[in-house]
């Protein structure tokens, strides 16, 4: 394989700047914990990007796509051939408005945006719907591969289209209503690179310090619920409506809050947040995943859905 990536390389001529062997990912993930990249990517040049896909396609080498490693797992093991982050892909400029009628405008976001730098840019021009995903960490990209949904709102309610590289061809994927669901897009399917997408925020008639404000507390209430105290990835478990609780309360009535595997333990503060406590391995936080779901469905006949991702060797790949 090491052949391959070294002509993966050669043909997207990167500099030796943007990219590295056997690269440590822990650092690139909000669980701080995993292994190494086999290859591991940085390039702020979409003509190189598309390249080193066509490369992993031509080559038959696994590809990753990372974005700010919110909602994931790396394996012990680290993963196989490359991984690319995304975050450099921006186009310039990475936000800009593109058009609006009456109160609705257009807005071109690039997929590796932060979307705290995009919601600070709409309420920068006074644009509010995006306000109650303040304070979620990751990217655009991240968010619409996950369809990220919090507080009753979900990323797809505000999606027009997004430019993507599938297969190594770049394509425009246009919204259709029937491929979004609760925390289900189009896009999660093998070898899909979200390049960037245009939304649609309404303007507000609010001044952008009272929607600021607004904002704040939103990434308040996520403070004080204990999101950000320790290393973690959020929710661990998707919800279903036909529980008739939220999975965190569910873990909770089973009297599981506290438990803990190795280093990976579920949080005192919310029961649906498994977090890295001691120096956690991925092995820790799987096994723990798996006496959750198992336990869980001992005691209710419920099979929760984990929301995290695990990648790398010994995982599916996604």
């Amino acid at each position: 394989m090491h052949n391959r990536l070294r002509a993966i390389i050669q043909e997207a001529n990167l500099d030796s700047s943007e990219y590295q062997w056997n690269a440590p990912l822990q650092d690139h993930t909000w669980f701080k914990i995993g292994g190494s990249a086999d290859l591991f990517i940085q390039t702020p040049s979409l003509e190189k990007v598309h390249a080193i896909i066509r490369g992993a396609k031509q080559y038959a080498i696994p590809i990753f796509f990372l974005g700010d490693g919110s909602n994931l797992v790396i394996s012990d093991d680290g993963v196989e051939g490359i991984v690319l982050d995304t975050k450099p892909i921006r186009e310039n400029p990475p936000i800009q408005i593109i058009s609006y009628h009456e109160d609705v405008y257009q807005v071109a976001v690039s997929a590796g945006v932060l979307m705290e730098d995009l919601i600070l840019f709409s309420i920068e021009h006074q644009l509010e719907g995006l306000l109650h995903f303040y304070g979620l960490p990751g990217t655009l990209g991240g968010a619409l591969y996950m369809n990220a949904r919090c507080y009753d709102g979900e990323i797809s309610s505000h999606f027009l289209q997004a430019t993507i590289i599938k297969n190594g061809d770049i394509h425009t994927h246009p919204y259709k209503a029937s491929e979004w669901a609760y925390k289900i897009s189009p896009f999660q399917k093998n070898g899909i690179l979200i390049v960037n997408a245009l939304l649609t925020i309404k303007r507000s008639q609010l001044s952008s310090d009272a929607l600021l404000q607004r904002a704040q507390s939103y990434k308040h209430d996520r403070e004080t619920k204990g999101h950000f105290r320790y290393p973690c990835a959020g929710s661990t478990f998707k919800n279903n409506r036909t529980f008739g609780m939220p999975s965190g309360q569910i873990i909770d009535q089973c009297g599981l809050k506290g438990l803990q595997y190795g280093g990976a333990s579920i949080s005192d503060f919310h029961a649906n947040i498994v977090i890295n406590h001691n120096h956690a391995s991925a092995s820790d936080v799987h096994q723990l995943v798996q006496t959750i779901q198992t336990e869980v469905y001992r005691q209710t006949s419920f099979q929760l859905e984990p929301e995290i991702l695990f990648i790398g060797r010994g995982y599916p790949q996604i």
